[in-house]
């Protein structure tokens, strides 16, 4: 019997083992996973943090297009604003021009008979008057004088 309680204990002891082996191989495979999950918890940790990096790079990125946009949409308004005045500066002008013309128009319709009615009366008074042409030694007046004649005859 002694035998026996000999064999049991050994067989118990010798299950024992191989539980405890198979616990060691579980256990060895688990710090294995352990060591995979660390390892790619690492890879991750790092990837987040270039993450962050790029991130950070273009919110930077990002604000300095911002300014930039928000810089040349004020040009833009100047720019427009001052089309604008140009637009309003030429169609005034444009304005000026066109009663510019007008006038001078009007001012070579008052000319033209004037200039027709100063030569007859330039031929006139040449005729008319033959003892002031021999005064003056056969010299024919000036137009200047020719107008101012024909202005103050107006006048009387």
């Amino acid at each position: 019997m002694a035998v026996k309680l000999i064999l049991t204990f050994y067989e118990t002891v010798k299950t024992y083992l191989e539980g405890l082996k198979g616990a060691q191989e579980r256990v060895a495979a688990l710090e294995g996973a352990v060591a995979m999950g660390e390892q790619k918890f690492t890879d991750l940790a790092k990837e987040l943090g270039q993450e962050k990096k790029s991130r950070g790079l273009l919110r930077a990125a990002l604000l300095t297009k911002a300014d930039l946009v928000a810089e040349l949409e004020q040009k833009l308004q100047i720019s427009q604003a001052n089309q604008q005045e140009l637009e309003k500066t030429i169609n005034k002008s444009k304005k000026e021009i066109a009663e510019l013309q007008n006038q001078l128009r009007e001012l070579k319709a008052q000319q033209a008979p004037t200039e027709s009615s100063a030569v007859i009366v330039e031929v006139k008074k040449k005729s008319t008057s033959n003892s002031e042409a021999s005064g003056e030694q056969g010299e024919s007046p000036s137009p200047s004088d020719a107008i101012d004649w024909v202005l103050k005859e107006k006048a009387k």
